[in-house]
């Protein structure tokens, strides 16, 4: 064999073997490439899974917890809102009696009368007063103007009325209070029932 034909042999044979190991490798690296692909998919949708899972359960606790808040607060509210209104009703209840117009023997005096409204009154505020932050403002607006009112009431009459008995008392005022306390407030006194009500799930 001729020279030329052994170097062209030789370098042919290395051709073919580098091409063949060419071609061996890019079919490894691919396949190495194509397997490392798959696990990280396989990993990245198990952290995303994982991830998923984490922010449910931590969202679910959330929701769990401010449930638990929500159902709390409303009981709260729902005492509140019994409680006060028993205490405005007392209140009302007091003072329609204190100025009440007429009288029959043996019942309590005037006197004795207005004790029993500034005990139910003072029954009254000291719990409104502390727990008015629980009750719906529009509620707590309609309970403001019922407390002046019977303040009103209360020194009108007191004035005009009780000190004057003996004397003079002014009827006509008189008439005005009875009035006012037994005719007015109790529209008041409805409306903030249905406020009540409407707070506390009633929607008839």
């Amino acid at each position: 064999m001729e020279a030329w034909e052994t170097i062209l042999f030789a370098f042919g044979g290395n051709a073919a073997l580098i091409a063949v190991l060419g071609f061996l490798g890019k079919s490894l690296l691919e396949k190495l490439i194509e397997k490392d692909t798959e696990r990280f998919k396989a990993d990245l949708k198990a952290k995303s899974d994982s991830t998923i899972e984490q922010l449910k359960n931590a969202l679910e606790m959330k929701a769990t917890e401010h449930q638990i808040r929500f159902s709390n607060l409303h009981e709260k509210r729902a005492e509140t809102i019994a409680e006060a209104y028993a205490l405005l009703a007392d209140l009302h209840a007091d003072l329609s009696n204190y100025v009440k117009i007429f009288e029959q023997s043996g019942e309590k005096s005037k006197e004795d009368r207005r004790k029993d409204l500034e005990k139910s009154h003072k029954n009254f505020i000291t719990y409104y007063r502390k727990k008015r932050i629980f009750l719906p403002k529009e509620a707590v607006t309609i309970i403001d103007e019922i407390n002046k009112q019977t303040i009103k009431a209360f020194y009108e009459f007191f004035y005009s009325v009780e000190l004057t008995e003996r004397t003079n008392p002014d009827v006509k005022m008189w008439m005005g209070i009875f009035e006012k306390v037994n005719q007015e407030m109790p529209l008041a006194l409805s409306e903030l029932e249905d406020k009540f009500r409407l707070v506390l799930g009633d929607q008839t």
